[in-house]
């Protein structure tokens, strides 16, 4: 794989949330392969189980009024409930907050998809996507400034006469392998993830809370959509790509001193 810069350690990584997705042509059978998916699962580091039925917009047809069909979601979650696949019949996804390295990430989704494909002979992808979200918490005496490039911040609020402002960023744009788009706001006030995000399954007993209007988010999404044969190291090459591109603008987007304070470390030979 091609890589833009030298693999990056950050052992105090203000990484909380990532997830890869691959979108699946639909396999409504798919609870019949689910007992030898989790058999298989259970014997490699993912014991938990849990199933459930989550509402699904559903356009039968086109200027149609959307209809609520419920979807059954399957999720495998390691001892600690931190790291997890789930499965739908239209997706594979891979999710944690204990993210160590690129290269121990894509070790899981490559047993995801080889444990899924194994059991139920899947014929295609639609979607494959990757997503990075950081939790920026300020210590007393610093600013998002010390952390975040300008451009993320912005207006100056003294410059222009205000106070108490907010700020959202959004940027997407076309990348050679997808289309990569990325977010930085403040969390909600009971939620340290994306609005969207709110009531995720994953653990997150070992942090606390941040504290409000002393944190930020970024997030970061990398998506590449075209249909293909459902070809496992065709999907894991792909992810490597996204990764890329969300590797170059995190370091777009963070000031050297916020990548100092995290610990960085260059590291020969390994994906961050």
């Amino acid at each position: 794989m091609k890589r833009t810069h030298p693999p990056l350690r950050l052992p105090g990584s203000p990484l909380i949330y990532v997830v890869a997705q691959v979108n699946i042509s639909a396999v409504v059978a798919i609870e019949r392969y689910v007992p030898e998916i989790q058999e298989k699962l259970r014997k490699n580091g993912f014991p938990g189980y849990a199933n459930a039925q989550v509402p699904e917009l559903v356009f039968e047809a086109i200027g149609a009024r959307p209809v609520i069909s419920p979807l059954s979601r399957y999720e495998f979650q390691d001892k600690e409930g931190r790291t997890a696949i789930v499965l739908t019949p239209k997706s594979i996804a891979v999710h944690t907050n204990r993210y160590t390295t690129f290269d121990n990430f894509h070790s899981i989704i490559g047993l995801a998809l080889e444990t899924i494909h194994g059991a139920a002979d899947l014929q295609l992808h639609e979607r494959i996507g990757l997503r990075y979200v950081d939790l920026i918490e300020l210590e007393t005496g610093e600013e998002l400034k010390d952390y975040l490039a300008p451009r993320l911040l912005g207006y100056n609020q003294a410059e222009i006469g205000v106070s108490e402002g907010s700020f959202n960023f959004h940027f997407e744009g076309k990348t050679p392998y997808g289309r990569l788009v990325a977010r930085h706001y403040p969390p909600q006030i009971r939620n340290m993830l994306p609005p969207d995000l709110a009531g995720l399954s994953l653990n997150y007993s070992y942090r606390p809370d941040p504290l409000p209007g002393r944190a930020s988010l970024l997030d970061f999404d990398h998506a590449a959509d075209y249909k293909s044969d459902f070809v496992i190291e065709e999907i894991l090459e792909t992810l490597e790509n996204l990764h890329d591109g969300l590797d170059i603008i995190f370091r777009d987007s963070v000031t050297a001193a916020a990548l100092k304070k995290w610990g960085r470390e260059n590291v020969a030979g390994i994906k961050i």
